[in-house]
């Protein structure tokens, strides 16, 4: 890690306070996996055990959680890892860290205006292409 920082791009929802995402929906804080599956990107990882798909308009991380894959306010979630995704057919299945779950593509949530404020995001997303995030480099 040159200069003691990741040689990639980070990606995030949030712009932390003081490093505090507070209750922001942000990406899970590790990614343990990522599917390319049906011409959408789906990724998932330590925190929570529901994944997310990328929204490429606006270059969101969507929780998959909001279409029903959780169940008692979000509490069971099949626990707090998702450690492998893949598709098949019309469907979308994990392996989490207490069960096996899936979703259909059909019902895999895509953004909607009203996530901004039921997240708290922040509507100006400049800070994502600031000076802070690094070029990947070539080669590595």
């Amino acid at each position: 890690m040159p200069g003691a920082k990741a040689p990639y791009q980070s990606f995030s929802n949030c712009l932390s306070v003081n490093g505090n995402y507070g209750d922001c929906k942000n990406a899970p804080i590790n990614l343990y996996t990522a599917l390319s599956y049906r011409d959408r990107l789906y990724v998932g990882g330590y925190y929570g055990a529901a994944p997310y798909v990328l929204d490429d308009r606006t270059g969101f991380l969507i929780p998959t959680e909001i279409a029903g894959w959780c169940w008692n306010d979000y509490a069971q979630c099949g626990g707090k890892r998702t450690w492998d995704l893949v598709g098949l057919g019309d469907t979308l299945y994990t392996a989490s860290s207490r069960y096996i779950m899936k979703i259909p593509l059909a019902e895999v949530p895509s953004f909607q205006p009203s996530m901004m404020d039921q997240f708290h995001w922040s509507a100006d997303t400049s800070w994502r292409d600031s000076v802070l995030r690094r070029n990947n480099p070539i080669g590595w």
